[in-house]
């Protein structure tokens, strides 16, 4: 019996890395790219005070960073 076939796709969130991500196994951006690397979601959520310790006042430079690597991995991102 053949899968039906559907457009869903599974995501993720960057909170249920939490243990790579605060145990320094990876980078915000290694875990970005990973998650890409692994073809999960058409994205990823990224929550800002589970992920921005400067959170509600995230620098321009930390802004670039993650609209950077998003772009790297996804082609584009919507940050809010």
């Amino acid at each position: 019996m053949a899968s039906p076939k559907h457009d869903i796709r599974l995501g993720t969130t960057i909170y249920s890395l939490t243990n790579e991500y605060h145990s320094r196994r990876y980078s915000f951006e290694a875990l970005v790219q990973k998650v890409a690397e692994l073809g999960i979601g058409p994205g990823l959520e990224v929550v800002g005070f589970q992920s921005f310790r400067e959170f509600p006042n995230i620098s321009d430079a930390t802004a670039a960073r993650t609209s950077l690597s998003c772009r790297k991995s996804y082609g584009g991102c919507s940050i809010s």
